[in-house]
């Protein structure tokens, strides 16, 4: 499990700034949503399933997250100037943590990728995860259940 503590994208790699207590409560966190809200020729792809599920992310984020700095960002991260970049891609349901470690170096955290595993994610299961990890509680890998697609 080594490669997973050096892997930057990894909860795993979060998890040791937490302990490390690099990572505290008053740190600045975006939980970054891509998702597709675009046409598709596939009869299967509903565009209000991802929108539905974007908000059940949020609403699970600001449950969970209180009493934390956390902004969520919509299919809406801004670059280093401000302006926003990202247009989200057909298929896509990608959540990311973005973090910055002691040296403000931008850190990336991946919680689920619908392109990846090709499966929607379970808000509930991944941000429970998420607020383990912050809470330094438990540093595991995430393997999350799949949800119905």
């Amino acid at each position: 499990a080594r490669g997973a503590v050096d892997d930057k994208t990894s909860l795993e790699y979060l998890g040791k700034h937490v302990l490390a207590g690099h990572v505290t409560a008053t740190t600045a966190l975006q939980l970054s949503l891509e998702y597709c809200g675009k046409s598709s020729f596939s009869v299967r792809h509903n565009e209000a399933k991802y929108a539905l599920l974007a908000e059940q992310v949020a609403v699970e984020a600001y449950n969970h997250f209180k009493d934390r700095w956390m902004t969520v960002l919509k299919n809406a991260e801004p670059d280093h100037t401000g302006q926003t970049i990202k247009q989200p891609r057909l298929g896509s349901f990608e959540v990311d943590l973005l973090w910055s470690d002691l040296s403000n170096t931008p850190v990336r955290t991946r919680l689920h990728s619908k392109l990846g595993a090709r499966t929607f994610p379970n808000p509930l299961a991944m941000i429970a995860a998420l607020a383990e990890v912050l809470n330094g509680q438990n540093a595991e890998v995430f393997d999350p259940p799949a949800a119905n697609s």
